[in-house]
């Protein structure tokens, strides 16, 4: 909202000037303050096997460009609404962002008429997200690792749609 209140000949330069150039002079700051943010916070960000890390981030900055446009999507977004919003130019890209959650999966599936019964009613809908308390959801977010991030974000996905 502050940013449609600039008028429109005002537009020029970063939102954001300390980081844009931060970014601009070493790109890979910005990644490694993000990952240093999530260490803070005990998430791992790489993978390990055998004992052995990976240097391959697993979590990282867009880590938070696929949640945003997966929580838009599951939130009922429109897909070019969304695609408008993270910039991206055509729909295909946007899907590729999208991950669909256990719940959501769950809720689709539960709104399809079902096969056992004799008449060819749906399951009731699925219902709608409300708030939740937000020291159990930072309980879980700090418990996350780059092996768990999925299931934890499904749990909580689930714990949002039974309220």
């Amino acid at each position: 909202d502050l940013l449609a209140e600039i008028p429109t000949a005002k537009h020029t330069g970063y939102v954001m000037p300390k980081i844009a150039t931060d970014y601009l002079r070493h790109p890979s700051n910005v990644t490694n303050r993000v990952q240093a943010l999530f260490k803070s916070c005990g998430i791992q960000t790489t993978r390990t096997i055998d004992g052995q890390t990976l240097s391959q981030v697993e979590v990282g900055f867009h880590s938070f460009r696929h949640s945003f446009v997966s929580l838009c999507r599951e939130s009922g977004a429109p897909l070019s609404v969304v695609e408008s919003i993270v910039g991206h130019s055509n729909p295909a890209m946007t899907r590729h962002y999208t991950h669909t959650s256990e719940a959501a999966a769950i809720a689709a599936v539960s709104s399809l008429p079902s096969m056992q019964a004799v008449d060819t009613k749906a399951l009731p809908p699925a219902q709608s997200p409300h708030l939740v308390d937000a020291g159990s959801i930072r309980e879980r977010l700090q418990a996350m690792t780059a092996k768990t991030w999925k299931s934890i974000r499904d749990e909580m996905l689930t714990m949002v749609s039974k309220q």
